[in-house]
């Protein structure tokens, strides 16, 4: 979490102040945003690293874990709240309610419906990759609608995935969606980035070489 402020740092030390976005306008937004932004997703990563150390299931993999989990949940809660507010001021306060109770109404109404139908089509072996496609189609329908509410679309990926049931099924989501996301997604984000840098302007500044670094 050190991180984020320190690299927020080091960008207003050699690069001003800023571009003069919203997110610029107020230094603590910004500082909070590259915290969060930073230590959000440490939970996978520590997964992956601590598997290929093959360290996961040992007393220092398990606290390492615990850390790590707890860690990432205090920073979606953060992530949930600072957002809204952070691009929509006051209004963030609506943003935020209607969340809680999209997130509410997903884990105690919706949940046990979709429980049911899963684990019935589960035990009788009647999945297809048509119908599974259908259960994915789930994510963009909740990032969708928090992003609509003024929250980030990730939060309603992630409360989509917090109420879909473990186990075999989520073996089955995960062999699907691994596969979707390497094969179309993950070239898309790439060329989408690629198309967006503009290497010329990197040596425009002169302070090019801290952005190499």
């Amino acid at each position: 979490m050190v991180m984020g402020p320190a690299l927020y740092t080091l960008h207003r030390k050699v690069y001003g102040n800023g571009d003069g976005s919203k997110l610029e306008e107020n230094t603590l937004n910004a500082y909070v945003l590259w915290t969060l932004v930073l230590t959000v997703t440490g939970f996978p990563v520590v997964v992956h690293s601590l598997s290929e150390l093959k360290l996961l299931y040992t007393g220092l993999g398990k606290a390492a874990l615990t850390a790590a989990m707890i860690g990432d949940t205090y920073a979606w809660i953060l992530f949930t709240l600072f957002v809204p507010f952070s691009i929509n001021g006051t209004r963030g306060t609506y943003s935020v309610l209607g969340t809680i109770i999209f997130a509410f109404i997903c884990i105690y109404v919706v949940r046990p419906i979709i429980v049911k139908v899963i684990d019935r089509k589960t035990e009788r072996d009647q999945w297809d990759d048509n119908q599974l496609l259908f259960v994915v189609m789930g994510i963009f329908i909740c990032a969708h609608t928090t992003d609509a509410l003024g929250t980030h679309g990730v939060v309603g990926a992630f409360v989509y995935g917090l109420i879909l049931p473990h186990g075999k099924f989520a073996d089955m989501v995960m062999s699907m969606t691994d596969d979707f996301g390497g094969t179309f997604l993950a070239p898309l984000f790439f060329s989408g980035t690629g198309m967006r840098l503009m290497v010329a302007t990197i040596f425009d500044h002169p302070n090019w070489p801290f952005t190499l670094m």
